[in-house]
């Protein structure tokens, strides 16, 4: 485990705050075309999927101000980096759950406003044959972590009591996404009846990408962007802590 702390803060009680996640494609051969639709969205906090040394092009996120604080890069899908304008503390902390597709969980800690935020980068399982049979097992993991959008005890950084937003691709949506509902955690787009498409390979279309928020913030703006070189969509959403 490592800790790493950039020194620019957001602050300010009842400010909203920007968050996104991208799956980048871990063999992306147009990094810096993903990385500046990344720049694009404008958010605080960027969770970066299937983050690899050739997809992540970290000069371009760097030059707009994105700072790498987890920096989980890897060769295969389970890559997992988050970049941010923010000051926090940062690990790389093993999956809690097993099966044959499990890759790690980047969990950066941050005060916004009087508080502390933890944020989890997550790359669930697929709903591929090979994977499709611990997914759901995954979702019930993760989200018995938490309880009324918080977590119930250390992770990481993490501390008991900190409000979570849990970003990344879940492989879930609609009623697979129960489980972190039940814990306090939603995605403003699923209760405003939205239907995103986030991934698509030839005629198949699907919605895994999501920024869950806790049920009590206030939820902003929010929609999906472009990746270029990627089969995802990526996701932005402002929410104000609360």
């Amino acid at each position: 485990m490592w800790i790493l702390w950039v020194f620019a803060a957001l602050s300010g009680e009842g400010e909203p705050v920007t968050f996104a996640t991208a799956n980048l494609g871990a063999r992306n051969s147009t990094p810096r075309a993903a990385a500046e639709a990344v720049v694009a969205a404008g958010a605080d906090i960027v969770v970066l999927v299937e983050c690899s040394r050739a997809s992540l092009a970290l000069d371009t996120l760097e030059s707009a101000g994105l700072r790498l604080l987890v920096d989980g890069r890897d060769p295969t899908p389970w890559g997992m980096c988050v970049v941010g304008r923010v000051e926090g503390e940062a690990s790389m902390v093993p999956a809690p759950w097993g099966g044959p597709c499990v890759g790690p969980i980047g969990v950066l800690r941050v005060p916004l406003g009087s508080a502390f935020v933890t944020v989890l980068g997550v790359h669930l399982p697929a709903r591929a044959p090979e994977c499709s049979g611990t997914t759901d097992a995954a979702v019930v993991k993760l989200a018995s972590l938490f309880r009324e959008g918080r977590l119930i005890a250390a992770f990481g950084p993490g501390r008991a009591g900190d409000a979570v937003v849990v970003a990344g691709d879940l492989g879930s949506q609609g009623r697979k996404l129960r489980p972190f509902v039940t814990a306090g955690l939603v995605d403003p787009a699923e209760l405003a009846d939205e239907r995103l498409i986030t991934w698509s390979l030839g005629p198949l279309r699907g919605w895994p990408d999501h920024i869950l928020v806790p049920r009590t913030w206030g939820a902003g703006g929010g929609g999906v962007f472009d990746l270029p070189g990627s089969d995802h969509r990526g996701v932005w959403r402002a929410a104000t802590p609360g």
